[in-house]
């Protein structure tokens, strides 16, 4: 790639911050400790901005969330794109000119985050574990062998193993949408940041 390339990027109202993350990334990278082997400038439009203004198809754009009046271009990056990754809750898509970096609304199950953590490490990125507490809940035994015997204490161990199980599952949902903030922000990082080192060269050089 010769002289400098444009990429334009496009945040939604509510993700302003990740949009500025990605932004800061490509303009800290010279070409020798990052991954870009050639100059790259960057510069962000808000939602307003893109509907205002008439974007050329040669134009490069990585919308960032889903900004108003970009659903209709993220759906066809969308469509068909065997190449994305689309995994716990994030997706991270290139189609020609155009990029979008998404994250799911609804905060994951506890499964689902903690199998994000993981492929986030594999990429090297560590978080912490938001959702720590649930990792260390009791789990609550089956009764013993004096229950065994007797259909009685079996029958009454049962049924306290239930409601303390519908408990936890309350608890469970209380904790993570405490946490629904904080995990977002880790997703967009994440996403934000991969798309970054292993996807924004070949995007940029194309």
């Amino acid at each position: 790639m010769y002289g400098t390339e444009s990429i334009l990027i496009v945040e939604a109202r509510d993700t302003g911050l990740f949009s500025k993350l990605l932004y800061n990334l490509i303009g800290a990278d010279n070409g020798s400790n990052g991954v870009l082997s050639a100059n790259v400038d960057a510069s962000i439009f808000t939602e307003t901005q893109f509907m205002q203004n008439p974007i050329m198809s040669s134009q490069k754009i990585v919308f960032v969330g889903c900004p108003k009046g970009a659903s209709d271009y993220i759906q066809a990056i969308r469509f068909e794109n065997d190449g994305a990754v689309d995994e716990d809750g994030v997706y991270i898509g290139v189609k020609g000119n155009q990029a979008c970096i998404t994250v799911g609304k609804e905060p994951p199950s506890k499964e689902v985050y903690w199998k994000f953590l993981e492929t986030a490490e594999r990429h090297g990125q560590k978080f912490d574990d938001l959702l720590a507490p649930l990792r260390l809940r009791e789990d609550t035994s089956a009764p013993g062998d004096d229950a065994d015997k007797n259909p009685v204490l079996d029958f009454a161990g049962r049924l306290g193993k239930a409601i303390s199980n519908g408990a936890s599952g309350i608890n469970e949902n209380v904790v993570i949408r405490q946490k629904a903030s904080k995990i977002r922000e880790q997703r967009y990082q994440y996403a934000v940041k991969r798309f970054y080192k292993e996807m924004l060269e070949d995007f940029a050089e194309a």
